[in-house]
C-alpha cells in the first residue's frame, strides 16, 4: 500500500514537470520559426521585471501635483501616478519592441517552400540549304526565322532556352540558359550548312532537343521545331522521336515555314561556293503534324514573315514560376514597423512627460 501510493505521488509531481517542459520545447520550436536569434528574447523578462518593480514603487510614493496648461486637458489632475504610469508603459512598450528587433523577428532563413523549378524550351532551327529560300521577303527564310525567333526570346525572358542548329546533324550552339541576350547572339551567329552537313534530319534534332531536357532541373519542358522540309538524313525517324519525347512528357510544338511555289535558294558544293538553284521545296506537313500531336502539341504552316510572327505569339504561353516572398524582404518590413513603434512611444512618453503635464516641485 505504502509503495503504490508513493508511485501515484511521484507521477503526480512528474506530470508537471513534463508539461513545463513541453510548453517551453513549442515556444522554443515557435521562436525559432519566427526569429533569427531567439535567445534574445529572454531580454522580454529583465524589461518585464524592471516594469513591475518600478509599479509596484508607484504605489502611494508620488509627491508632485501634475497640472495642464491645454484647455482640452483639465487644469489639474488628481490621480498623481496617472502620468507615471501611462509613461512607464509606453517605455516598456518601447523596449519590448527593441527587444523583438534584437531577436531578428522576421527570421532571415530561407522559406521552407521548395524553389519553383523554372519551364525550359530547347530551339530547334533547320539550317539546311533549302533555308536560303527567297521566298520570305525582305530576306530569306532562316534570317526571317532569326530576327523573330530573337523577338520570341525577348517576350519569354523567364523561360530558360537552349539552341540547335541541324541540317544532316544536330550541332548544339547553345546550352539551356536563363541568359536571353546569349541566346540572341548564337541565334544571330547561325549560317546555312555547308556541303558536308546538307540535308534534313528532323529526327535527329529532336532527339539531341530532347538528351538536353530529359535531365534537368525544370518544371515544364518543351522543343521548338522549325523546318521547312521533310526528314530525308539521319537514322531515327521524327515519329521516333516524338514518341521518345513523349516518354519524358516533353511538348514539340512545330512551325513549316516556307511557300508551295518555286523559289530560289543556294546550295552549297564541295569547293565552298554556292550554286543557285530554282526549285519547289516540299514540306511533310503530314509527318510535322503528327509529330506535334504526339507530343500534345501544335503545328502551324507559315508561308510568309508576318505569319511567322503571329505562329510565335499564339504558342501556347509557358508558365511563370510562382513568387516566393523573400525572407530577408518580411525581416526588413518588421524591423522598420517595430523601429517606428518604439520611436511614437518614445515621443508620446517624452511630449506627455514634459509638455502635456507639468508638476509642482516637491
Amino acid at each position: 500500500m505504502r509503495q503504490a501510493y508513493n508511485t501515484a505521488r511521484s507521477a503526480h509531481f512528474q506530470r508537471p514537470q513534463i508539461s513545463v517542459l513541453s510548453v517551453c520545447l513549442w515556444c522554443y520550436s515557435l521562436g525559432s520559426a519566427m526569429f533569427s536569434d531567439p535567445w534574445f528574447l529572454f531580454l522580454m523578462l529583465i524589461v518585464f521585471f524592471v516594469v513591475v518593480l518600478r509599479w509596484v514603487r508607484l504605489v502611494g510614493k508620488n509627491r508632485t501635483i501634475p497640472f495642464s496648461s491645454f484647455n482640452w486637458l483639465p487644469a489639474t489632475n488628481n490621480s498623481g501616478e496617472l502620468t507615471a504610469r501611462v509613461s512607464l508603459v509606453m517605455r516598456g512598450l518601447a523596449l519590448l519592441a527593441v527587444v523583438l528587433l534584437i531577436a531578428g523577428i522576421g527570421s532571415e532563413r530561407p522559406p521552407r517552400q521548395a524553389t519553383p523549378a523554372p519551364p525550359a524550351l530547347v530551339i530547334v532551327l533547320d539550317v539546311s540549304s533549302s533555308m536560303t529560300a527567297d521566298d520570305f521577303s525582305p530576306s530569306s527564310r532562316l534570317e526571317e526565322a532569326k530576327k523573330h525567333l530573337k523577338e520570341f526570346v525577348e517576350s519569354n525572358r523567364h523561360v530558360e532556352m537552349g539552341l540547335i542548329l541541324f541540317a544532316a546533324s544536330p550541332q548544339l550552339r547553345l546550352p539551356i540558359t536563363p541568359d536571353s541576350a546569349m541566346l540572341a547572339k548564337a541565334l544571330e551567329r547561325a549560317q546555312p550548312a555547308d556541303s558536308d552537313e546538307d540535308g534534313t534530319a528532323i529526327g535527329s534534332g529532336i532527339a539531341s532537343a530532347v538528351n538536353r531536357l530529359r535531365g534537368g532541373r525544370w518544371g515544364e519542358r518543351r522543343i521548338l521545331l522549325i523546318t521547312d522540309g521533310m526528314s530525308n538524313r539521319g537514322t531515327l525517324s521524327p515519329l521516333d522521336a516524338a514518341r521518345l519525347a513523349r516518354l519524358f512528357g516533353i511538348r514539340i510544338d512545330v512551325i513549316g515555314i516556307g511557300t508551295d511555289a518555286v523559289s530560289q535558294f543556294w546550295v552549297p558544293n564541295p569547293e565552298g561556293l554556292q550554286t543557285k538553284v530554282e526549285a519547289r521545296i516540299d514540306i511533310d506537313d503530314k509527318t510535322l503534324e503528327s509529330l506535334a500531336s504526339e507530343t500534345g502539341g501544335k503545328y502551324q504552316r507559315v508561308r510568309n514573315s508576318g505569319e511567322l510572327l503571329r505562329a510565335l505569339s499564339a504558342l501556347a504561353p509557358m508558365s511563370h514560376p510562382p513568387k516566393i516572398t523573400d525572407a530577408k524582404e518580411q525581416s526588413r518590413r518588421w524591423a522598420m514597423i517595430l523601429s517606428l513603434v518604439a520611436l511614437c512611444l518614445l515621443v508620446l512618453e517624452f511630449l506627455a512627460a514634459h509638455f502635456v503635464f507639468s508638476v509642482l516641485p516637491e
